[in-house]
């Protein structure tokens, strides 16, 4: 699948009927289900709850986590909302194949942003 098509799948997801459980007590979205089996990319999600426990993160309700991917590297960058940067995280190799992708942890749900 072309990055224009998986972007045009992603925004296919508006709302959420259905939340399945995920680790650490976390909740993920149908569309966060979707893109992660589509492109292979769960630990994108373990990445996201392995710093739910992190003091810079743990009182923030509200996080956008963005994965960015150019020439095989990787950055993650989690921000509260207000572009204030609370986590960087570099993958020094992905295999990911499109240039980013973004979700967000709101109260335990992870989620799109169409879905919010």
């Amino acid at each position: 699948m072309t990055e224009q098509e998986f972007n045009n799948e992603l925004k296919q997801f508006t709302g959420s009927d259905c939340l399945y459980k995920y680790i650490l007590g976390l909740k993920i979205s149908e569309g966060v289900k979707f893109s992660s089996e589509a492109a292979q990319c769960w630990w994108y999600i373990d990445i996201i709850a392995s710093y739910q426990k992190d003091e810079r993160v743990r009182d923030q309700e509200f996080q956008t986590w963005t994965l960015t991917v150019e020439n095989s590297k990787g950055v993650v960058i989690a921000t509260d909302g207000n572009r204030n940067e609370l986590i960087r995280q570099n993958i020094p190799y992905t295999d990911f194949e499109y240039s980013e992708l973004t979700y967000w942890c709101v109260n335990g749900i992870i989620l799109l942003a169409t879905e919010y």
